[in-house]
């Protein structure tokens, strides 16, 4: 889904809380093109799926619309929360400040993580790597993470030895590799050392729905985590507009941290790998269906014999 607003107007207008004010309170709309590849995944792999497992209300509103029925559609939470308080549990053996020291010496790190096929895109790609050189250079503490994709954008665009002489020259970025563990993100993460997370993760906007100390910014036009913003309030889209949109806009929040960070609701619920396996549980037991039905089997007809086996 995407705000419904005029993002031409927000471009030329650099209307920063206009658009923040039509992403958590104005109407939104379907929009289907991204991301890519994983949205088309996701319709194909829905599309011959008995059951589905919704986190979220408007998930159960969006299946039922496309027309799944009622009664294998299952409003159970989103396992992300079993995976962060896991690793809450289960710390690396070594802090990621350890492994990164210079994450130690700053506060109010913005943590940039890009890596969509539609982000690699040149002109959103040259206006995200401009506004984080612009960032660095305004004295904000940013720190990098170079995936696979991301590299290669970076070499596409000869832009890469930017970077690592962005590093060289100045103590307040950071740019790294994917980091060695999950546990070490969520420990960053939750440290106070981070300002924000600039990301087009999908992942990432559900991880930070339920960590309280670092907003998300969402480097899309779109997302189709959108409960997480009109309805939690912890998700800001920052899309790559130009390079000068995401530089003011990011440095906008920022100034504004306190107040956008008042409001944070959380989505996803609670032991949400247990209701699943309970859902199985109770299909098998009381229901009686099973991973697969024929149409007849569905509209509750049965054969006499009632002996469906292939000959």
């Amino acid at each position: 889904m995407a705000p419904d607003t005029d993002y031409r107007r927000i471009a030329r207008e650099m209307d920063f809380e206009g658009f923040i004010h039509d992403q958590w309170y104005g109407p939104w709309r379907l929009l289907r093109n991204e991301p890519f590849p994983e949205q088309w995944d996701t319709f194909v792999s829905g599309a011959f799926s008995q059951f589905h497992f919704a986190p979220h209300e408007i998930n159960v509103q969006h299946l039922k619309s496309e027309g799944y029925q009622d009664d294998t559609i299952f409003l159970v939470g989103n396992s992300i929360v079993d995976a962060i308080e896991l690793k809450r549990r289960e710390k690396p053996e070594e802090s990621v400040f350890d492994v990164y020291p210079q994450l130690e010496e700053g506060d109010d790190w913005i943590r940039v993580d890009i890596h969509r096929r539609g982000n690699l895109l040149e002109g959103r790609f040259k206006a995200i790597i401009g506004a984080v050189k612009d960032l660095v250079k305004d004295g904000y503490n940013v720190v990098f993470i170079e995936m696979t994709a991301t590299r290669a954008a970076l070499e596409h665009y000869n832009l890469r030895d930017e970077l690592i002489k962005l590093a060289e020259d100045h103590k307040n970025f950071l740019f790294t590799g994917l980091w060695p563990s999950y546990g070490h993100v969520i420990e960053f993460l939750e440290s106070g050392k981070c300002f924000a997370e600039y990301t087009d993760s999908g992942s990432m906007q559900e991880e930070l729905n339920e960590i309280d100390e670092t907003m998300c910014l969402t480097a899309r036009f779109n997302t189709d985590r959108p409960e997480t913003a009109f309805d939690a309030k912890t998700n800001i889209l920052v899309p790559p507009i130009s390079r000068d949109f995401i530089h003011g806009f990011i440095k906008q929040i920022h100034k504004n941290k306190e107040s956008l960070s008042e409001s944070h609701k959380k989505l996803y619920g609670r032991n949400v790998g247990n209701k699943i396996v309970k859902t199985f549980i109770n299909l098998d037991e009381i229901r009686k269906l099973r991973t697969f039905m024929w149409s007849h089997e569905a509209l509750n007809f049965s054969f006499e014999k009632g002996d469906y086996r292939f000959l």
